[in-house]
């Protein structure tokens, strides 16, 4: 993935309203990402976990905080 394709991706994630507590939104939108991508999600009863399954051998894991801060007040 290029660094520009990166960086539009994060502002598009960040323009999504996340509070903790209110990441339902945000992780619907990640999980339709992914799933374009063939990736197979799904999201965890709480709400805020995404499991990301690719490949159960790989060396590789992701993990991330969903919630942000309102840096305007």
């Amino acid at each position: 993935m290029k660094a520009e394709r990166a960086k539009e991706i994060l502002v598009e994630l960040l323009k999504i309203p996340s509070p903790s507590g209110q990441e339902d939104r945000l992780a619907l939108h990640i999980m339709e990402f992914l799933h374009k991508l063939d990736y197979d999600v799904h999201i965890e009863s709480d709400g805020k976990v995404i499991d990301l399954v690719v490949n159960p051998d790989a060396e590789l894991f992701f993990e991330a905080h969903m919630d942000t801060i309102d840096m305007r007040a």
